[in-house]
């Protein structure tokens, strides 16, 4: 009895672990469409704008969560984070240009790093999931959410490089444009001035097109080879 009863709890304790780890892209997904939703919200509110920061860390963590399967790679990430949750407290006090350039830098190459890593998983999967899904949604937000760091990185390296219909260095004024970008909306309320810039606009446009394209392709394939193995 007393051997029936901890193989039960021992099971009970591996289906409880594996649930946990197939909901890391689910949260990652909640918090970044909460972390854009508050954005423009408390956008230039001093102490409420720190809600906001809140939720970007919770995106940080859910990162790291999402590739914690993968030791090497969680390292790289929290080595990488952490500069830029530096960066994201200590903005609220101080103001360093270096530390600017370091955390969003970092900032950069941790979400590159968690899209490359998120792909990886996606383009090795079998099956269609719902945790598929949920990465591959994850993918694209990522994308905008790293070419905001993008161009508020440029913006503070070359002062002028976008043109503002409502002139703001808040940066909700480049997730807002990093998202319109990445979506082929192109209000033109928001430009690229600069050549670099223009650029690199041009290569989220691009990078935002393919991945739908070869995401879809790539979803379809897999679920017509799951119909044909069933029907076998």
């Amino acid at each position: 009895m007393e051997g029936r009863r901890l193989t039960t709890e021992f099971s009970r304790t591996r289906a409880a672990v594996s649930w946990y780890r197939h909901q890391r892209f689910l949260f990652l997904l909640v918090v970044l469409l909460v972390a854009i939703a508050l954005s423009p919200l408390f956008d230039n509110m001093k102490l409420l704008g720190m809600l906001s920061d809140v939720f970007l860390t919770l995106v940080f963590l859910g990162g790291l969560w999402a590739v914690s399967r993968q030791r090497a790679i969680l390292l790289t990430g929290v080595v990488l984070a952490l500069p830029m949750l530096v960066y994201t407290w200590s903005v609220h006090f101080i103001h360093l240009y270096w530390l600017t350039l370091i955390g969003r830098s970092c900032g950069i190459l941790f979400l590159l790093l968690l899209v490359v890593s998120i792909l990886k998983f996606i383009f090795q999967s079998r099956r269609v999931t719902l945790e598929l899904i949920h990465a591959a949604v994850v993918v694209y937000l990522l994308i905008g959410l790293c070419w905001t760091f993008i161009y508020g990185l440029i913006e503070v390296m070359h002062p002028g490089s976008f043109s503002h219909a409502n002139p703001s260095s808040s940066s909700f004024a480049f997730s807002y444009f990093s998202f319109v970008t990445l979506t082929t909306l192109g209000y033109g309320d928001i430009s690229p001035v600069a050549q670099v810039a223009r650029s690199s606009a041009i290569l989220e446009a691009i990078i935002g097109q393919l991945y739908l394209t070869v995401l879809v392709a790539r979803l379809v394939g897999m679920q017509i080879a799951q119909g044909d193995a069933g029907e076998d």
